[in-house]
């Protein structure tokens, strides 16, 4: 049985979010704080995902202004690795944590393990 976790809570210090994968090709990101100050944003966008080994993903899309972003989700080490490339070529880089909340079962994702 294949299995991915369906909401993950996310802390790059600065920034908080919430992601909510609705199926191995959608994603919902919802940030829920910026510099100390909650707000509440969601954008839903279609994803690729590409295992890497059990419980170390790579994620990658474009948002809605065009920007690029890479994501490695390592959920055995709770660390996840982001890059985005804006619409003007500007890299931006963020290391932070990631925490699964619940799990979903998946099965294109070839993930032998149960939560």
């Amino acid at each position: 049985m294949e299995i991915i976790f369906k909401n993950v809570a996310v802390d790059f210090g600065d920034l908080k979010m919430m992601l909510h994968f609705k199926s191995d090709t959608v994603l919902a990101i919802t940030v829920t704080e910026i510099n100390t100050q909650s707000i509440n944003i969601t954008e839903i966008i279609d994803i690729k995902i590409v295992v890497q080994r059990p419980m170390l993903l790579l994620l990658f899309w474009n948002d809605a202004i065009g920007n690029i972003i890479t994501q490695i989700h390592d959920y055995e080490k709770g660390v996840i690795h982001s890059n985005w490339i804006s619409t003007s070529g500007v890299l931006i880089t963020l290391t932070g944590s990631l925490k699964p909340i619940d799990c979903w079962k998946i099965p294109i994702l070839l993930m032998p393990w149960v939560c």
